[in-house]
């Protein structure tokens, strides 16, 4: 699945370009992330996401991202990434994994 990025008409409170990579693209890479490697079994994993395609109309898919891969496609004048396309791919989570997910916290995680 391809995810579109783009906020070149975007600006800072000070009229700066926002960077897409701080703003979208980050965020995406920590879901890729092991939770904590230290911790639980259930926590040595990234965190569970969904896909839902429209409102009530097909299933909703739940998964956890295998890879992303980032492709930089529009810079600002002044050098800021401001437009990214990231190819992900999703493996999809077993019932008990996403049983078990459901009674994490959320570590501000669960939402984008």
């Amino acid at each position: 699945m391809e995810l579109l990025f783009d906020t070149y008409e975007e600006r800072t409170p000070d009229g700066r370009a926002v960077d897409v990579t701080v703003s979208h693209v980050s965020k995406l890479m920590r879901l890729i992330s092991v939770m904590d490697h230290d911790g639980e079994e259930i926590h040595k994993r990234p965190s569970v996401v969904q896909v839902r395609w429209s409102e009530g109309e097909y299933p909703i898919f739940e998964g956890v991202l295998q890879s992303v891969t980032t492709k930089y496609t529009m810079f600002s004048p002044c050098g800021k990434p401001v437009r990214a396309t990231c190819a992900v791919k999703i493996m999809e989570a077993s019932r008990k994994f996403k049983n078990d997910a459901r009674k994490l916290p959320g570590q501000g995680r669960s939402q984008w």
